[in-house]
């Protein structure tokens, strides 16, 4: 996995956590008293990311501090930050693939807590070279988000996102990988004038690209307080089980 890279969006403004008086910005909140940021760069460097990227708002600064306190302690992989505030996760992305171009990646939310194994097992079966699709995007049949964005599937493939269930048993997971072909879709968003990221996995299938996907047994959308203690216990019994 020499070379992958990981882009991850920790922008958002996290207003239901501080609505709910949350000590600790978003990408800050402490697992195991870790904080979320610090706690995805180290999973993806021990799963064989060499190139992290990171892009978070411009009140954000000691986020950002964080994290450049964190590159400099690691030594296997090259991360670092983009301090720029956009209107949405899809301008995040859009700014994160000017800073730093390649042909592949993946992306990360910084509020989705899941397992290392399942991680691992997700990027393997990501670059399997013999797929043909577009984009592999993580789902879970766990429903935990307050506005999650439903799948629709067949045998292998995503062919629909929906904002209602309908008859869906899948949401999308916070996890995603690209490959080069999805850049003139996200660029004709922006200029569009479009925005949020579930609008570009919508334009890919518009654009008749072909979306796999990945099933996590379980993840956890961390949006409140009280989604700290879920997301230890969670992590807790899975460690045990494993």
């Amino acid at each position: 996995m020499k070379g992958l890279t990981a882009y991850i969006i920790a922008a958002g403004k996290g207003e239901r956590l501080e609505n709910e008086n949350c000590e600790y910005k978003k990408a800050m909140i402490p697992i195991f008293g870790v904080p979320m940021i610090g706690r995805l760069i180290n999973m993806l460097c021990e799963t064989g990311f060499r190139n992290i990227r990171v892009i978070t708002n411009e009140a954000n600064s000691d986020v950002a501090e964080y994290i450049e306190q964190v590159a400099g302690e690691m030594t296997a992989c090259d991360v670092d930050v983009l301090l720029k505030s956009t209107p949405s996760s899809m301008h995040s992305l859009y700014e994160l693939l000017s800073y730093k171009n390649c042909e592949e990646f993946f992306l990360f939310t910084v509020d989705t807590i899941f397992h290392q194994v399942q991680l691992q097992n997700y990027v393997e079966h990501c670059i399997d070279s013999n797929h043909n699709f577009d984009a592999i995007i993580a789902v879970t049949e766990y429903i935990d988000d307050e506005k999650p964005l439903f799948v629709r599937t067949n045998s292998d493939e995503i062919t629909a996102f929906l904002d209602t269930r309908e008859d869906c048993t899948r949401v999308t997971s916070g996890m995603y990988y690209f490959d080069e072909d999805v850049l003139p879709a996200l660029s004709g968003l922006i200029e569009s004038g479009a925005t949020k990221l579930r609008n570009f996995q919508r334009s890919l299938l518009q654009n008749g690209m072909r979306v796999g996907y990945f099933n996590f047994d379980k993840t956890i959308d961390l949006d409140h307080v009280g989604d700290i203690e879920k997301a230890e216990a969670f992590l807790k019994n899975s460690d045990e089980k494993n």
